[in-house]
């Protein structure tokens, strides 16, 4: 969803934020000096990579795991077979207080569970953005963005990260008891994780002095409360040049640099993988006209048209999965996507790794379906070079 371009620098949080959290712990919060904050870590060993050109293979497939509201993020038991997904849960202002809905399937989406995290003592979870699932042989642990406050755009971010139980028909608040919290990153706002389960590390992204930083941890470090990370980089800009449609009632078009929207992200070995893009049905709106090459398919052909398009719109949407090293920050491939081009409604929505027969899967979500009506897609690349 395009409404997780979030901003939290200073003077960002509403006067009614301050009061939430407490005026002098959200002035410490913005004010305490940031670790790593003008200084490079380096340190995460090299590794092979997937492929963001090898082929494409589906695992869930318009799914309606949980319809009431797009989904934001997945995550994998890959010791039980098992798949978390967060979504918004339904109601009046779900969002604005960081409200989510846990659902657990099996490998074939359905459903085996689910649990409710709502606000209380005036602070939220968060959008949901990205999940991560600590599995062992004995044990699973979720990892959950935490103490979210509300910003003026109407979403909730979180400020730390929760390390928590599922419990099917559960409903847990930020104060509830067994939740445990890691503060990794003082003054980091729209925090949340990602876990690289093969080498079994745990990666942080959240807002730092105004931009969009990756701390990247040992996982035991993490459980040990030792949060020195291996590395730590800013998030490279997402900046494309693509058709861009002139008006509603224009079907003429531009050429025009953009800024892609923020989906999601995963990590396995050295490297980050994020996933950005807007969503099809948006096709005839002005604030969702960018939209990059190859042609489109016929089916989003037929959709934009149903939808009141003018004319045959250019392109199959404006997906991109994007690698980045994360010793050095830069991006080492990227990739306009089109699998999932016959949904009628596709969003790109969350990442995680699946781990089979101890090779990684790059797995990719995708929201579909009618509004009060959505489905679950996850499509996976597996090649690795």
């Amino acid at each position: 969803m395009n409404s997780r371009q979030i901003s939290l620098d200073e003077g960002a949080l509403s006067r009614r934020s301050l009061l939430r959290l407490g005026g002098g712990a959200a002035l410490a919060a913005i004010a305490t000096p940031v670790l790593g904050s003008g200084t490079a870590f380096a340190a995460v060993p090299a590794s092979e990579r997937i492929s963001l050109a090898g082929d494409v293979s589906t695992l869930l497939w318009n799914d309606d795991i949980y319809p009431n509201t797009v989904l934001q993020s997945f995550a994998f038991d890959n010791v039980r077979g098992h798949i978390y997904l967060a979504q918004v849960l339904a109601g009046s202002k779900s969002s604005e207080n960081g409200r989510l809905r846990i659902t657990k399937t099996d490998l074939t989406g359905k459903v085996l569970g689910a649990m409710n995290l709502t606000e209380g003592g005036g602070l939220g979870w968060g959008h949901g953005v990205s999940i991560a699932a600590e599995a062992t042989a004995t044990y699973v642990r979720l990892w959950v963005e935490v103490d979210a406050l509300t910003v003026d755009e109407g979403d909730a971010v979180g400020l730390q990260l929760a390390r928590i139980k599922f419990v099917d028909g559960a409903t847990l608040t930020p104060q509830s008891a067994g939740i445990e919290k890691h503060l990794l990153v003082q003054g980091a706002a729209n925090v949340t994780c990602a876990i690289d389960p093969i080498h079994n590390r745990l990666i942080q992204r959240g807002k730092v002095n105004g931009a969009m930083r990756y701390y990247v941890y040992a996982l035991s470090d993490v459980l040990a409360r030792k949060y020195t990370p291996l590395a730590t980089f800013t998030q490279p800009a997402l900046n494309y040049t693509g058709q861009v449609r002139n008006s509603l009632t224009d079907n003429t078009w531009v050429t025009e640099k953009y800024t892609g929207i923020f989906q999601g992200y995963t990590a396995y070995g050295q490297y980050l993988y994020m996933l950005d893009g807007n969503a099809y049905n948006n096709c005839d709106r002005a604030d969702f006209n960018k939209k990059l090459p190859p042609s489109p398919s016929p089916a989003f052909v037929k959709w934009c048209q149903e939808q009141g398009f003018p004319g045959a719109p250019k392109t199959s949407g404006n997906a991109h999965l994007t690698t980045v090293d994360m010793n050095t920050g830069e991006i080492v491939e990227q990739r306009h996507i089109t699998s999932g081009e016959s949904l009628t409604y596709r969003e790109a929505e969350g990442m995680a790794i699946q781990v089979v027969g101890g090779k990684p899967r790059l797995c990719y979500g995708f929201a579909g379906g009618e509004s009060g009506a959505r489905t679950t897609t996850i499509m996976y690349k597996s090649a690795v070079i």
